[in-house]
């Protein structure tokens, strides 16, 4: 854009007026141009293109926690839930709860320590290696699900046996690979 700018100027001064402008001089213009234009920010109105999303079993093997906090208003009511689940997507136990008004980072915190102290002994007993990945909400829409459900409770239940009504098609969408857009 700088090189057609420059040098229709210089055609112009050319024709119209008969001055011929030197070719260094013209590089020099359509260089400083260039960076300036280059310096512009053009693509702040750029629209991302949503990407799908899934809840990933890493490998098939070992157990997955998947742990959320939420909060409304930041701070505001927070919540915080999360269930385990085997590699193949079903159940072992979950929980939920609220944890009154605070800020959005402690109700993440505080869903991944209820997780642990929840089974704690378990975990101590065992020969694990823990890898820990941030996932986005659209992959981890079970966990999701029960710290939105923890917004309509005033205690916490360390340990739910099953699944609530209602989850098991949120759980049959994680473990059949079904994509969610972010």
């Amino acid at each position: 854009m700088a090189a057609v700018w420059w040098i229709w100027r210089a055609r112009n001064a050319f024709c119209l007026d008969n001055d011929l402008v030197p070719h260094f001089s013209l590089k020099m213009r359509i260089v400083d141009y260039a960076l300036l234009l280059k310096n512009c920010d053009f693509n702040q109105h750029e629209t991302t293109l949503p990407k799908l999303m899934r809840w990933n079993a890493f490998g098939g093997t070992g157990m997955i926690l998947n742990v959320d906090g939420c909060s409304i208003g930041n701070p505001g009511i927070s919540n915080f839930g999360g269930l385990i689940r085997n590699a193949d997507g079903a159940w072992i136990h979950g929980f939920f709860g609220n944890i009154g008004f605070t800020n959005i980072l402690h109700a993440e915190l505080m869903a991944i320590y209820r997780a642990i102290i929840n089974n704690i002994k378990d975990i101590l007993n065992r020969d694990w290696q823990v890898l820990i990945l941030h996932t986005f909400r659209e992959g981890n829409v079970c966990a999701d699900y029960f710290a939105k459900l923890g917004a309509n409770s005033n205690e916490v239940f360390p340990f739910i046996a099953n699944p609530p009504a209602g989850h098991n098609l949120c759980l049959l969408a994680d473990a059949s690979g079904i994509c969610f857009y972010r």
